[in-house]
Parts: C-alpha cells; sequence; structure tokens
C-alpha cells in the first residue's frame, strides 16, 4: 500500500530585539499579526535578543503562544528568561525545555 507523500509547510523563524514594553507593544503587535498572517507552517520566535521585558510584552507573547501549536518561542534573553521565571509562565509560554534549573 502506497502513501501518499505528505507535504510540510516550510518553518519561518524570526528574531524579537530589543525592548518588548509598552512603549513598543503597538508596534510590534502590527508586526507580528502581518507574520502570522503570512506563516503556514511553524512559527520559530527567538528571543535570544530581547532585552527588556515588562507586562505588555508578556502579553504580546502570551497572545502569539495563544494562536496554537505552530508557534514555538526559543531562546530567551537573560532578562525574558528571569521574567518569565520569576512571573511563572514558562509553562504558559511552552519554554520548558529552553529554561531549565534557572538557567535561560
Amino acid at each position: 500500500m502506497h502513501r501518499k507523500p505528505a507535504i510540510t509547510p516550510p518553518a519561518t523563524a524570526i528574531k524579537l530585539e530589543g525592548a518588548m514594553t509598552v512603549m513598543m507593544a503597538g508596534e510590534l503587535r502590527e508586526q507580528l499579526l502581518v507574520v502570522l498572517g503570512h506563516t503556514a507552517g511553524v512559527l520559530r520566535v527567538d528571543l535570544s535578543a530581547v532585552s527588556e521585558l515588562d507586562s505588555a510584552g508578556l502579553q504580546l507573547l502570551l497572545a502569539l503562544v495563544r494562536e496554537g501549536p505552530q508557534v514555538q518561542l526559543h531562546s530567551p534573553s537573560p532578562v525574558a528568561g528571569a521574567r518569565i521565571r520569576r512571573l511563572g509562565l514558562i509553562g504558559a509560554l511552552r519554554l520548558e525545555q529552553e529554561i531549565n534549573d534557572g538557567t535561560p
């Protein structure tokens, strides 16, 4: 029996850089919506260059992850990892594999 080949859409990778704060939330939200609208496969979001992360930035990340299982956050910067850990959002942001034993 032959199975039809499955076509998996390619992953899209983006890197968030700089401050994810209330001052940037509106602009960043619009940019993320555009990326989501053009992504058919997995969206991998690199957080390694995030320099600041406040509650508005966290809300954006939570909303992004809520869009579905196709969004994967990874490599949180020390600042982002510490804030996410301190607020108990590791599971909600699906970063269990990324943040272990206090190491972002």
